[in-house]
């Protein structure tokens, strides 16, 4: 059953338990100061190395929440930017939602 997992917390508090349990078919949108994450170089080279593939991106980050932190764009392409209309869309693709 995928799984989409919300991460909501800055990168010191960042449980890398997450990375090891998701399998191809999960997702990860990064919310609040989750946000960070998309800017970090340790988180995308954990995700990567959990197998997921850039050609169908599986990372997602809200766009108003990285510009309330003063960002502009995540420093990785593959890390798709959403609007929180289009977490509500992605909520409904997947069989659980879990806030990591």
């Amino acid at each position: 059953m995928p799984t989409l997992f919300t991460v909501n917390q800055s990168p010191q508090n960042f449980d890398d338990r997450l990375l090891k349990i998701m399998t191809e078919k999960d997702a990860i949108v990064l919310i609040e100061n989750g946000v960070l994450h998309s800017c970090q170089d340790e988180f995308f080279k954990l995700f990567t190395h959990a197998k997921i593939t850039s050609n169908n991106p599986k990372i997602y980050v809200i766009d108003s929440d990285l510009s309330l932190r003063g960002l502009q764009r995540s420093i990785y392409p593959e890390i798709k930017h959403i609007s929180y209309a289009d977490f509500v869309e992605l909520c409904l693709q997947f069989d659980n939602v879990t806030a990591w």
